[in-house]
Formats: structure tokens, sequence, C-alpha cells
């Protein structure tokens, strides 16, 4: 699976003769995409994309606290 990288700031582009919207934290691209090329100072790598989530179930055989 290629990097991806993650843009740093809002800002239009013109990718392939088409305009596109690159929004800050949110728009997530590969690091050989073209407008990381031309403008690697917008973008850095992407941490982490999971989150660290506590499981709502026990396992088998595990028993979770119950309220008396």
């Amino acid at each position: 699976m290629a990097k991806q990288m993650v843009a740093i700031l809002t800002f239009r582009a013109n990718v392939n003769g088409f305009s596109e919207q690159f929004t800050d934290g949110e728009t997530i691209v590969d690091a050989d995409h073209p407008t990381v090329r031309e403008y690697p100072e917008r973008f850095e790598p992407v941490r982490s994309q999971r989150p660290e989530v506590e499981e709502a179930t026990s396992n088998p055989g595990e028993k979770r606290g119950s309220k008396k």
C-alpha cells in the first residue's frame, strides 16, 4: 500500500485539467499524487487512521462489570 498524505491547509489545485478541492485535515491522497509532487509543503504523512476504541462487548469467557 502506498504511503498516504493529508492536506494541512485548504486550497484548490488544477489536477489533470480539473479543479480539485483539498481540505485541511480531511483530504487524504497517495504520496505519488500529482498535487503532492507539485506542492509537497501543503501535505504531511497520515499519522494514524485508526483511533483507539474501547471494546463494547466482552470476549468469550470474560465478564464485564455489572451494576448492582
